[in-house]
Order: C-alpha cells, then sequence, then structure tokens
C-alpha cells in the first residue's frame, strides 16, 4: 500500500511554511505549478496518510486514469433541442435530480454523451468535485414515470465511462468521492479564483479507493438506488400541489399556459410550463 502511494505523491503546501515540500522523485505524476491555494492543499496529504493505513487485504487504490475508459464533458445547450442535458445543477451529491431546463439534439456521432447504466458523473465547473453514479433504477424511473428515454450530459458535467470490469464499482466510487476523504481527494485538482474548475487532464489523478470484497459493493448499489429513488420523488413536489388543487375543485381548473421567470443561466421552468 506504501509503494502504491508513493507514485500519487506530489508537491504539497507545507502545513508550517508557505513552501513547497517534495514528496515524491516521480516528477511525471507532477501537475503544473500554480500558486493557487485550493489546488495545494494539506488535506490532500493528511487524507494520503489515512489511505496508508488501510489494509491493502481489502482494498486497492488507484487513480480514476488507470480504471476508466474515456472521460469527457457534453453538449452545449440549443434553441429547439429534445434531449434533457444533466447539468452542474442536476448533480447532487450521489444523486442526479430529473429537474431539466437545457436541452440538446443528440446527433450521430454524439451518443456518447448519453447517460449509460454505471458512468459516473463528475461537476466540471462552478461547484466542483460533486459526484454521482447513474443507477439502472434512475434510468428505469426517467422512462416509466417521465416518459424520457435518453438523457445526454452538458458542458459543465464530466461522464467518466468506467473500464467493464469496474463498472460494478461505480456506486461505491461515487460515494467515495462524496465523503470528506475522497473530497480531500477531489479537491485537490481544483484550479482557478474566479471561475473555479477540474480540468480534464487532472480528473485522470484523482485517487479512489475500490473494496475487493464485494458485500460493501452490494451494499452500496442497493443503497444508491432507494437513495435516487428518494430524490426523485422529492423532486417531484409540483405534482402534489397540482393533485391538491384537483381535489379542491374535483378536476384540475383549465388555466391558461403561464409566463416563464427568466434567470442567469436559463430558465427555471419547475412546472414544465414551457412545455404545455
Amino acid at each position: 500500500m506504501e509503494n502504491e502511494l508513493k507514485r500519487i505523491k506530489t508537491k504539497i503546501l507545507s502545513d508550517k511554511l508557505p513552501i513547497w515540500e517534495d514528496y515524491s522523485p516521480f516528477q511525471e505524476h507532477m501537475p503544473d505549478e500554480r500558486l493557487d491555494n485550493n489546488y495545494f492543499s494539506v488535506a490532500y496529504d493528511k487524507a494520503l496518510e489515512a489511505l496508508e493505513t488501510l489494509d491493502s487485504n481489502k482494498y486497492s487504490i488507484h487513480m480514476i486514469g488507470e480504471i476508466m475508459q474515456d472521460r469527457f464533458t457534453g453538449l452545449s445547450p440549443q434553441k429547439d433541442g429534445d434531449t434533457p442535458l444533466i447539468e452542474k445543477t442536476n448533480v447532487m451529491s450521489n444523486v442526479i435530480l430529473p429537474i431539466f431546463e437545457k436541452f440538446a439534439t443528440v446527433e450521430n456521432g454524439k451518443e456518447k454523451f448519453i447517460i449509460e447504466k454505471d458512468d459516473l458523473l463528475l461537476s466540471k465547473d462552478g461547484s466542483p468535485g460533486v459526484a454521482s453514479a447513474i443507477s439502472e433504477g434512475l434510468l428505469n424511473i426517467l422512462r416509466d414515470e417521465f416518459g424520457i428515454e435518453k438523457v445526454a450530459i452538458a458542458t459543465h458535467v464530466y461522464k467518466i465511462q468506467l473500464k467493464e470490469e469496474y463498472k460494478k464499482y461505480a456506486p461505491f466510487i461515487g460515494a467515495f468521492m462524496n465523503s470528506k476523504l475522497g473530497q480531500a481527494l477531489v479537491r485537490r485538482f481544483i484550479s482557478g479564483s474566479v471561475s473555479p474548475t477540474i480540468r480534464r487532464d487532472d480528473v485522470d489523478k484523482i485517487i479512489i479507493v475500490i473494496p475487493k470484497e464485494n458485500n460493501l459493493v452490494n451494499e452500496t448499489r442497493l443503497k444508491l438506488a432507494e437513495l435516487q429513488r428518494q430524490a426523485i420523488a422529492y423532486s417531484r413536489y409540483v405534482q402534489y400541489s397540482n393533485e391538491l388543487v384537483a381535489k379542491m375543485f374535483d378536476k384540475t381548473p383549465e388555466i391558461p399556459k403561464l409566463p416563464i421567470n427568466w434567470m442567469p443561466g436559463g430558465k427555471r421552468d419547475p412546472h414544465g410550463y414551457d412545455k404545455e
């Protein structure tokens, strides 16, 4: 376990003096030099120390680049798009909220942007570093309850497609990345102060842990599916309100199409009036 981490450690800002301390002779793993306290964090060093105490018989440590098939950002919104886009606002810790406000058309050659079971989503900009895996239950609910057959990612979200042998670990990896320990490892690669982001190449260097036994993996998968089901039920709060009014009048009153409130970054339309 110690040797496994040696190749990952790089320069860290000392918690005692404002100087760089070089922990590694492996210069090829060293990112660009940046005077950015959010980028070089003492928390990262402490997280690596914690990982050194893990039982190597039960857990293995990897960089995401070692276990992924591909990773990319998504599509820009289009005025007449027909496929919902997952934006940063849709990605919460371990949860994808189906309150879609922007759309695009997935033309030939762009199918890779459509989310699939066991994809791992990571917010890129704005509030970067939030992760969620895609459960089969989430895709079923979108299809059966919302009539949505496909959803794609937008430009501010990374889709991380794991290698086939690692797909089953996606729920665990996403949950691990959202923990305090995991965030110390993820946020080390956030750069910029005015518009913080995680660069594409830095995604590969994020460290994650994988259990060698299936018990914890299976438990995490079940809990993620239930959590996402509950989150979707919560996101449909407007449906209950409409049902309440329908009971008051024995039916839903005929109301003309309502105006949409426009806000920076896109329209806010939780009632779905724009789709009437």
